[in-house]
């Protein structure tokens, strides 16, 4: 077990705005009996225990234990073709899944980024255009080996242990202690049209397109959003997506009175390929976020009222910008019933991100800036939204972390800490740096 006591300065979370901590015990377990070796110290220690394998949560809560686990030595996949199953380790990344599927022209929904660790991705939900035809990343999830905080190692499925099962698609990674291994269902993969947009201001637009989001077949998913970008903050309505099957006629009937903008451009294309093309690529820097799920449609003043507020965002260095975007939820992502998934929004029609960026060049008051400006935008949608937030998209703005993303759960989950973390080692505390206590100008 390899063992080092590091500047975690040197680690790279993926959110610049995330400050780590000078000092903390990182700990690389070879194996499971390493790993519970590892815990069982730590408890002797009484020192606080965070999971990480890639780093991706974006407000660094993966990082904010005395000693961090890192699970890198967790990974591989093996698919079974007799019984159509993919076993991989808890800290594989999303690329690596999707190479061992595609000889054998079958998938699970990975998300939109490639080098995600699927145990986080699957335990927080997993949101890809395929969901609305194949549900969640964790509605393919049929077993898990988890070793929990207390030291046992339990093989949970939903005959062994259903109520953990429930948690497990859903509540968030870390919570019970480290998956390190996954075992999901997958499916036959099709082609696929992938298509994508953008308009400059149009009055309407965005009520037009919040309607076709929201009506379209489970085949079609859209993401339809605003954002405001360049050195001219130039104001655009955006709209991407895939057509599960490559149905280019419906695509073309489904947006038949929707006006095509000049940079409209679809393909159809294999399914990893398109699954490829379709991730989430930013110019790194520093960033927050915030979402809601709409379980009915707002409407073309409430969303024309958000974009106002978009066009009024004070501008930083970050190319990246700022914005909002509805992602279509619905279809697949509704039939799994509630008692196997705790994942929210199961009957939201969509859900809404809110985001902005900025670098490390600006100042503390501009970032200040930037943090009421998302609160600002947020509170624009919240009447006409559910509380609650997607947990792949953590915020912890004004401690509200609980009520924002763990309600529909939190009672099970408490229980089920009880008994997977009696020493209450599990820290997941958000990292984000906030200067809101210097007041902008």
């Amino acid at each position: 077990m390899a063992r080092d006591l590091l500047q975690l300065e040197r680690l790279s979370p993926y959110n610049e705005a995330v400050r780590l901590p000078r000092i903390a015990s990182v700990v690389t377990p070879r194996n499971t009996s390493e790993l519970v070796a590892a815990i069982a110290e730590a408890r002797q220690h009484c020192r606080t225990l965070s999971i990480c394998s890639t780093g991706h949560d974006f407000e660094g809560r993966s990082l904010s234990g005395e000693v961090i686990l890192n699970l890198n030595a967790f990974t591989g996949t093996f698919y079974n073709p007799v019984t159509m199953r993919l076993t991989v380790g808890g800290a594989t990344r999303v690329a690596a899944i999707n190479d061992t599927l595609r000889p054998h022209d079958r998938a699970i929904s990975t998300g939109t980024n490639q080098d995600v660790g699927i145990a986080g991705l699957a335990m927080g939900g997993g949101a890809a255009y395929t969901s609305r035809s194949r549900g969640l990343t964790c509605d393919a999830l049929v077993e898990v080996e988890l070793v929990t905080w207390g030291g046992e190692v339990l093989r949970l499925n939903d005959a062994s242990e259903p109520a953990l099962m429930r948690l497990v698609r859903g509540a968030g990674g870390g919570w019970l202690g480290a998956v390190t291994t996954l075992i999901f269902e997958t499916y036959e993969t099709s082609p696929v049209t992938a298509f994508g947009g953008s308009w400059s201001w149009q009055p309407g637009l965005l009520g037009r397109l919040e309607q076709a989001l929201v009506s379209a077949p489970r085949a079609l998913s859209m993401r339809v959003g605003t954002n405001i970008t360049g050195a001219d903050c130039t104001l655009r309505i955006t709209v991407s997506g895939q057509v599960m099957g490559g149905d280019e006629a419906l695509l073309a009937r489904h947006l038949a009175g929707i006006p095509q903008p000049a940079d409209w451009h679809q393909r159809t294309m294999p399914y990893a390929e398109a699954m490829a093309g379709a991730r989430h690529v930013t110019s790194g820097g520093a960033f927050r976020i915030k979402s809601r799920f709409a379980p009915r449609p707002v409407g073309t003043d409430t969303l024309e009222a958000m974009a106002a507020h978009v066009g009024n965002w004070p501008p930083t260095r970050n190319p990246d910008g700022a914005g909002f975007g509805l992602f279509a939820w619905g279809g697949a992502v509704a039939d799994t019933p509630r008692a196997r998934s705790c994942a929210a929004g199961r009957d939201a029609h969509y859900l809404a991100s809110f985001d902005t960026s900025w670098t490390a060049q600006e100042s503390a008051a501009d970032i200040a800036r930037q943090d009421r400006w998302l609160r600002d935008l947020d509170e624009l949608a919240a009447p006409h939204m559910a509380a609650g937030g997607y947990i792949n998209f953590p915020d912890s703005d004004d401690d509200a972390f609980a009520n924002r993303h763990l309600s529909g759960f939190a009672d099970e989950l408490v229980a089920a800490r009880l008994r997977c973390d009696p020493d209450g080692l599990c820290r997941q505390v958000s990292l984000y740096h906030s200067p809101a206590q210097v007041t902008p100008s």
